[in-house]
């Protein structure tokens, strides 16, 4: 991947991360019977959106990367990212267990999200080497 190809994904995953976070919770405190959402857990939630998408660099690569390696960099990635939210839990003292669990699914959605894009390029260009060498 390219330096541009991954802060379109950053970009891209920050809004995933960041709106999943926040249905989550709009869910979450509805069923608690809270009926609004403090402006600072909104920026919190903002600001762990944005670190836990910068471990994504972890994907550059001049070369296409093999399966192991690409394997490698995505539990790289995801232990980067539970250092971050676990960090971030810890200063912020929001309940350990809820937030990683939360965070765990919506990084899984993300990455499902990230690779479902990455298989439609695939099959894009696919169709174009067919069509260009028919």
């Amino acid at each position: 991947m390219d330096i541009k190809e991954i802060a379109t994904n950053i970009l891209i995953n920050f809004f995933v991360i960041f709106f999943s976070i926040m249905v989550v919770t709009g869910v979450l405190s509805r069923l608690q019977g809270v009926d609004t959402i403090n402006w600072n857990i909104v920026f919190s939630y903002m600001l762990l959106s944005a670190l836990t998408t910068l471990p994504e660099f972890v994907f550059y690569s001049k070369r296409e990367l093999a399966r192991l390696e690409w394997l490698v960099r995505h539990l790289i990635c995801l232990l980067l990212v539970l250092t971050i939210v676990l960090l971030f839990v810890k200063f912020a003292g929001w309940s350990m267990v809820i937030s990683v669990g939360i965070v765990f699914i919506v990084y899984m959605m993300s990455f499902t999200m990230d690779f479902f894009r990455s298989v439609k390029s695939a099959n894009q260009l696919t169709k174009k080497l067919k069509e260009r060498y028919k």
